[in-house]
């Protein structure tokens, strides 16, 4: 994520508010190792973050497209994985970038981060003090999922699995070659339907199997909350019948809210993965629909 800055660089703000961000927020100053339990967090002290700066005036060209050391040097997950270049691009016109490994926050969160780095960086020159209070932890919500599914139970658990063997039992995955709003009905479903129709039209397949990417934000406080917070959602899909446009739209958007309200169980995907269909190789594994949450926390 780039942050174009203009006028003044204000470099006693811009270095408080990327201090108050990272004590904001711990999956800014999260690492991850190996244990003899398996990976783990570790969230580290506050501390100063990893700024850097460049004036790239003669070399601007080659700036606009992004470094390929930002891209393409691997982040060695014991340090903090996150880099920040900032760029003198011009005579009162800096760009900040933001590189972070997936691992510590996903798209939502980057509307979160950018939110409260602009409110500090124009506050504090006014002598308005930012918030420094804690947000929500990650890693406590991270235990208190766990926590949630361990009172489940082995009952609520197999209950979840049974509804998903239910709705994918008999659908292969899906085999590709190649790569109306009339209805209402939310973007997502609108935009799958299209994928659904897609793939039935490239495979000649009426019932199949893919998968989508959610946000797992529904506890209060999670819309604040920098973290990858996310889930997999199974989704049948059925032409049969040879449907309409719109009955497709309707039978995919229904499709789309059941599996939904659903899917909030224990990572239901993974826990099917592990008990594969009779004669099946991956199990009910499709291919990967978009991202269902389609906004940055919000931020326009």
């Amino acid at each position: 994520m780039v942050v174009r800055l203009t006028g003044p660089l204000g470099r006693a703000a811009l270095g408080e508010g990327l201090r108050v961000l990272v004590t904001r927020h711990e999956a800014l100053r999260t690492t991850f190792c190996h244990t003899a339990a398996g990976p783990a967090q570790v969230v580290c002290a506050p501390a100063d973050p990893p700024l850097t700066e460049a004036d790239v005036r003669r070399r601007l060209q080659e700036y606009i497209r992004p470094p390929a050391e930002l891209t393409a040097r691997l982040f060695p997950l014991t340090e903090v994985p996150l880099r920040l270049p900032l760029a003198r691009t011009g005579t009162e016109e800096r760009r900040l970038r933001w590189v972070v490994h997936h691992a510590l926050f996903d798209s939502w969160s980057m509307g979160v981060l950018l939110k409260e780095f602009l409110a500090h960086y124009r506050a504090l020159p006014r002598g308005v003090p930012p918030s420094a209070e804690a947000a929500q932890s990650w890693s406590g919500f991270c235990t208190r999922s766990a926590d949630a599914a361990r009172r489940a139970g082995g009952a609520g658990r197999e209950r979840a699995v049974e509804f998903w063997r239910g709705r994918v039992s008999g659908l292969e995955d899906l085999r590709l070659r190649e790569p109306d709003r009339a209805r209402r009905t939310s973007l997502f479903p609108l935009l799958l339907a299209a994928l659904v129709a897609v793939a039935h039209a490239d495979t000649g397949q009426p019932r199949f199997l893919l998968s989508a990417s959610v946000a797992t934000r529904a506890e209060r406080g999670t819309d604040r909350l920098i973290g990858c917070l996310g889930n997999r959602l199974p989704l049948p899909c059925d032409l049969s019948g040879d449907p309409s446009v719109r009955e497709l739209i309707d039978r995919t958007s229904r499709m789309w809210w059941s599996c939904y309200g659903q899917g909030g169980v224990d990572r239901p995907l993974s826990a099917l993965n592990r008990f594969p269909e009779p004669g099946s190789r991956t199990g009910p594994a499709g291919i990967t629909a978009p991202c269902g949450s389609g906004t940055w926390g919000g931020a326009e």
